[in-house]
């Protein structure tokens, strides 16, 4: 069976969460929660355990925000595919180094240690 899809298309910024399996409900309310206390609202929901995928339209949520029941972070998330090691690279080689106007970047990514 095919996994369902991390990332419809969409142009609004994704933030992923991971939390303890059975906790993505309570950390789907506490991000909610946050984003009412600023005016705002989020799409949330968990696409697997332990994962949480949270939709943020009018950037609510600060890039570095940091809920309680989160394990681990990932904002402006990208999901990329490949059928091999060498593509997955390619891949994430070509989503890190997109923006030009990111330099600074691009050569602390070149000039970084390799191996």
């Amino acid at each position: 069976y095919p996994l369902p899809s991390l990332t419809p298309p969409t142009s609004n910024p994704l933030y992923y969460y991971t939390c303890r399996h059975t906790y993505e409900d309570t950390l789907i309310n506490e991000i909610k929660q946050y984003a009412q206390s600023l005016n705002g609202n989020i799409l949330a929901m968990s696409p697997f355990p332990g994962l949480v995928r949270v939709e943020d339209e009018f950037n609510i949520l600060p890039t570095l925000y940091d809920p309680v029941y989160a394990l681990q972070s990932m904002p402006d998330a990208v999901v990329v595919t490949g059928d091999s090691i060498k593509k997955l690279a390619n891949e994430i080689h070509d989503v890190l180094l997109s923006n030009d106007e990111d330099d600074d970047l691009r050569s602390r990514l070149r000039s970084a240690a390799r191996g």
